[in-house]
């Protein structure tokens, strides 16, 4: 399982996370967003070897990309000529289907070819992660995944959970003890399905 830690707007806590478990750092380029990052963070962090993420809100973005991130988050409604040109530009391809605004079946079956199907719900995906629909399908999870229901979500083996606003001392900016505290309860879970 991967864990993609989100929201993250400055190298040092991208450092941080990725240390205390992250496997892909996650930067928001949405100027919309309270978690809005500049390119240059994402840069700084990527070169340093670093896995990343970028996600974007519409097309434009991300045919203006540098396309140094190593995938592309598609948080919006997009097509299969898309998704192959991110896969042309030599990287991977994270593909957001909105619980409960989306058709799951739909886009489940338009988003085949991505590399990560990631199901979000707001304000929280566990309310709803016993779903059948879910049933037989590799997906990513997000939505207010904390250390009290991460391992309902575990328990439905994603490809990836994605955590972002549970980790944070303030909007963009991580909590040290809250990052450690969560990927402890991970490590925990793991040592108790051996």
């Amino acid at each position: 399982m991967i864990v993609k830690v989100c929201g993250v707007t400055n190298f040092d806590d991208a450092v941080m996370v990725r240390d205390a478990g992250a496997d892909i750092v996650g930067f928001v380029f949405d100027r919309r967003s309270p978690r809005y990052a500049s390119y240059s963070a994402l840069v700084e962090t990527a070169e340093s070897g670093i896995e990343v993420a970028a996600v974007y809100t519409d097309a434009d973005s991300v045919f203006r990309s540098d396309m140094l991130e190593d995938f592309i988050q598609l948080h919006f409604p997009h097509d299969q000529d898309l998704i192959d040109y991110v896969h042309g530009q030599g990287r991977k391809v994270i593909s957001v289907i909105r619980y409960g605004i989306d058709d799951l079946e739909e886009k489940y079956r338009e988003y085949h070819s991505a590399d990560i199907i990631l199901v979000e719900r707001k304000p929280r995906i566990s309310d709803i992660i016993s779903d059948h629909a879910f049933d037989g399908k590799r997906l990513g999870f997000a939505g207010g995944i904390g250390i009290d229901d991460v391992d309902l979500v575990i328990r439905r083996d994603p490809v990836m959970i994605d955590v972002s606003s549970s980790l944070e001392a303030d909007r963009g900016k991580k909590d040290a003890d809250k990052v450690r505290r969560f990927f402890s309860a991970i490590g925990d879970l793991h040592e108790s399905d051996r």
